[in-house]
């Protein structure tokens, strides 16, 4: 039959799979794996290290999801005493799941581990169908289990539901353990609840969060509530300019706990304070926590008790260590934080369209932002040009230019100073500061005119050698100028200190100062069109160590369409 030939096939070894998806010699792809484990792993956390180290050691770039999944070894339905008696422990599965999650922290932090929690409900003897929400290309599988090598080819063929057409399968080498080997000895039996509830930010799902939503799902046994905070609360986060949205954090929540989870009735509500429905709900029973939130913990049991309600019992695991840091700004511990600094100076979003000769870098930003900082070091230190638009803009208002003589018919003579030589910009923007209407009447006339003269620039440097030009210009995404580039580069720096920077330079009151900086574009405006975003709060170092990052990145880009 069809079936029985697609099984006969599909077991390969990885030497079949493309070259070129597995070297790179292509754009890298979304490769999406599945790790199939034996049930020994559940005890042996040198099995795991050492199949997991195994599988991100290949030469994959790997740029999608590893999930790792426990084999439910076949045991006769009618004799379930057959089951090991740690299968059924969610604890067992609870030290399962850190190692697993640990393991990924220390060895790649950036691949999306997923340890599969679908098998882990007391009861279920049979192995469970895995639906994931990724489409997996590729599968592992423990070299323990090659003698049940006919069982995971059933499986894989019928039950993995969301596989690609030509999806391979390896046995991964035999694992040397050491003679012996240490077992996970799990603690008592977990204390498991109806109702269990959590919360948290989880801005860019890290593996300490994925430790926090796994413990509570094992301590779950019906329905899990999970609270993320909005953007009100968010406000006071370092670099919360580059936090997803509400929505999507708590799409990521969901999505994640549908793809590990057993059938639970899951809750993701937004928040607005540090306690949620909390203190609303009667009908909770636990809550897991950090050790950094536990003084919140006892909070909401204090405010339950007040209000007649049974108290939470409370949870608390362990903080995840980083150790990857990458500068003294990072947390101790695996944070959100962290990974938005570290984001600082990588790409964001694709080009803005085909890489091509000249490369186009626009870069804008906000009044004191450091966009300047950037330029003069991208011009400095790495000889990159730039095309100063603001200089361009005073070149617009000429004597004798079409621009000037546009200007004066639309806003009277009495915009010129008194030898009538020359505009009186102060004269003008009085005309028109506070009047969008009249504003607009302005910029129609002179953005086209500096669109033009950046054109005009850009053809002269390319005629001199330049490869790679940055447009330095402030309105960039206002004047929608960014057509010609292939990259849009937001300098930034928080509200308050844009606002204290201002006050310094230009010795304006604050109130001056704050309706300045909130005429402008918000940084969320900037960043929503970013495809590289650096933050000028620290000290200047810090600030080239961005750039140098992106650089190296558009280096890629340049030698790529070089060759």
């Amino acid at each position: 039959s069809i079936d029985k030939q697609k099984s006969s096939i599909i077991i390969h070894v990885m030497s079949h799979v493309s070259r070129n998806q597995i070297i790179g010699t292509e754009p890298a792809m979304t490769l999406n794996a599945l790790l199939i484990l034996s049930s020994s792993a559940l005890r042996l956390p040198n099995l795991i290290r050492s199949n997991l180290n195994s599988v991100l050691q290949k030469p994959l770039r790997f740029k999608g999801t590893l999930y790792v999944q426990i084999w439910k070894p076949p045991v006769n339905v009618h004799c379930p005493s057959q089951v090991p008696p740690f299968w059924g422990n969610p604890s067992t599965w609870n030290t399962t799941a850190k190692t697993v999650y640990s393991l990924a922290t220390a060895t790649c932090p950036h691949v999306d581990v997923r340890f599969v929690l679908k098998n882990s409900r007391t009861g279920q003897i049979a192995q469970q169908a895995l639906s994931t929400k990724k489409l997996i290309n590729l599968v592992f599988v423990d070299h323990q289990l090659r003698s049940s090598e006919r069982e995971i080819q059933d499986f894989v063929s019928h039950d993995v539901i969301n596989k690609s057409s030509d999806l391979r399968v390896e046995f991964l080498k035999e694992v040397n353990l050491p003679d012996e080997e240490p077992q996970m000895e799990p603690p008592n039996v977990m204390e498991t609840y109806d109702a269990v509830v959590l919360g948290g930010t989880f801005d860019r799902i890290h593996n300490g969060h994925k430790i926090l939503l796994t413990e509570s799902v094992l301590r779950c046994k019906k329905k899990l509530t999970v609270g993320v905070t909005n953007e009100e609360m968010t406000k006071s986060k370092r670099l919360n300019e580059l936090m997803e949205p509400c929505e999507v954090r708590m799409e990521n929540v969901l999505e994640f706990l549908e793809d590990t989870s057993p059938a639970l009735e899951f809750r993701v509500v937004p928040i607005s304070d540090p306690f949620g429905p909390t203190i609303s709900e009667e009908n909770m029973d636990a809550i897991v926590v950090s050790q950094e939130t536990i003084k919140g913990a006892t909070k909401i049991n204090e405010i339950r008790s007040q209000k007649g309600f049974r108290p939470l019992v409370v949870h608390s695991i362990d903080l995840v260590g980083d150790p990857h840091k990458e500068s003294e700004l990072e947390e101790e511990k695996v944070s959100s934080s962290s990974q938005r600094l570290r984001i600082l100076g990588t790409r964001l979003r694709p080009p803005l369209k085909e890489p091509s000769l000249p490369y186009i870098i626009g870069l804008t930003g906000g009044s004191c932002s450091g966009k300047s900082t950037v330029c003069e070091y991208l011009e400095d230190a790495l000889n990159v040009p730039s095309i100063n638009c603001d200089q361009l803009g005073h070149e617009a208002y000429k004597s004798g230019t079409v621009c000037f003589r546009e200007i004066v018919a639309t806003f009277g003579e009495d915009v010129l100073n008194e030898g009538k030589s020359e505009i009186n910009r102060r004269v003008l923007g009085s005309k028109v500061f506070g009047r969008p209407e009249e504003l607009k009447k302005l910029t129609d006339i002179v953005w086209p005119e500096i669109k033009r003269l950046t054109e005009v620039k850009i053809s002269e440097m390319v005629a001199q050698g330049h490869t790679v030009i940055v447009l330095d210009a402030a309105v960039l995404l206002e004047a929608a100028w960014y057509d010609n580039c292939h990259e849009i580069w937001v300098a930034f720096v928080p509200r308050q200190e844009a606002v204290s920077r201002i006050q310094a330079r230009d010795k304006l009151s604050k109130e001056d100062t704050e309706k300045r900086v909130d005429s402008q574009l918000s940084n969320q405006s900037r960043l929503s069109k970013a495809t590289f975003a650096f933050c000028s709060l620290w000290e200047v170092e810090f600030t080239r160590k961005q750039v140098d990052k992106a650089w190296a990145e558009i280096e890629t880009v340049i030698e790529s369409i070089s060759s």
